[in-house]
């Protein structure tokens, strides 16, 4: 049965889960951030060199503008293989805090789990994420463009354009706010389970926040004041912010899984309470058959037992059985003072 623990409580036990292993997760969060700060500069490059701004210099350009698209390319090429290997170091750092929630020594080794176990259904699931953002975000900008249209054409339309464009912008935000909660587990469910698939794992994910969704967003907003604080120190607040999220939606993960008790504390899967009577007759223990041999008789004649007498005057005698050493029986058998005499010796 699953206990249902709030923001508050994950994140206590978040705290608490950290505590020891506070450096193995801050140096994970590190190397990430290094890669993906690698991967913003290439991509940055790429941009710089297919513009072609005047910043650079004209000398410049002369001399590059043979190799301009090569090395366009091979920045475009190096943006993509460090977006690929984020997307499976991402997966590496839940299986790390899953380990930490667990009660297992954090190790950094960990933060890679993702290459040895199947890593292109890690990036199949991300990229599925992207493109189904993308095409929200198509839809959004395209409907934006058609409004203004609209109004450029009509300028009778501007006042229902201004309407509509604050629909669009809430609607935005809330196709955001569904795609983000919907696939939040996705990383924790690739990284618990190596059979599970890249669109199984959407699904998964998709199933165990339905009716959550709400739960997931007050505890991510949860950390408003620590982002606050994050800009204050200029970003050295997020080496303790970042590890801090990873492990409280770790143990969102596990409360979704029935694996936490009222303490936040991962105990194993609870049992389900099933009160129907076909399951509960599929759980009790079935009793043992009582053979027909020794069941009670319904008449005196079917006995193999003595039947005792009713008064202390009537002689006790045995009721005659269908069964002796003889093989034989005759209805006119009769017992005498407890010896057995056959009708062919009176």
């Amino acid at each position: 049965m699953e206990i249902k623990l709030k923001a508050r409580k994950l994140k206590n036990a978040a705290w608490r889960n950290l505590k020891g292993n506070w450096g193995v997760a801050i140096l994970a969060f590190v190397i990430i951030s290094i890669i993906s700060s690698f991967a913003s500069a290439a991509s940055r490059a790429v941009d710089a060199l297919l513009d072609g701004s005047e910043e650079t210099g004209s000398e410049v350009l002369a001399l590059l503008e043979p190799f301009i698209l090569g090395f366009a390319i091979f920045g475009l090429v190096i943006a993509i293989v460090a977006g690929c290997v984020l997307f499976i170091l991402g997966t590496g750092m839940y299986r790390l805090h899953l380990d930490i929630a667990e009660g297992k020594k954090a190790d950094l080794g960990r933060l890679f789990w993702g290459f040895k176990n199947r890593p292109f259904r890690i990036i199949g699931a991300n990229i599925m994420i992207t493109l189904t953002v993308l095409v929200a975000s198509a839809v959004f900008y395209v409907s934006l463009i058609v409004i203004f249209m609209c109004m450029y054409a009509n300028p009778d339309f501007q006042t229902m354009g201004c309407i509509l464009m604050g629909f669009m912008i809430i609607c935005l935000f809330a196709v955001a706010f569904v795609i983000d909660c919907a696939f939040a587990l996705v990383p924790a469910i690739l990284a618990e389970n190596t059979e599970i698939g890249a669109f199984g794992a959407l699904k998964e994910s998709v199933k165990l926040m339905k009716g959550y969704m709400w739960r997931c967003f007050c505890l991510s907003f949860s950390f408003f004041w620590w982002y606050l604080l994050a800009i204050i120190s200029c970003g050295i607040a997020l080496l303790w912010l970042r590890p801090y999220i990873y492990q409280s939606r770790t143990l969102f993960y596990k409360m979704r899984m029935g694996e936490l008790d009222e303490e936040g504390n991962v105990v194993g899967p609870q049992p389900e309470v099933n009160f129907s009577a076909a399951a509960y007759a599929e759980e009790a223990p079935a009793t043992e058959a009582v053979p027909a041999e020794v069941s009670a008789p319904e008449t005196a004649g079917e006995s193999e037992t003595p039947a005792p007498s009713e008064t202390a005057d009537e002689t006790e005698t045995p009721a005659p059985s269908e069964s002796y050493s003889d093989g034989t029986y005759s209805k006119d058998d009769s017992y005498s003072d407890g010896v057995y005499t056959p009708d062919s010796d009176k």
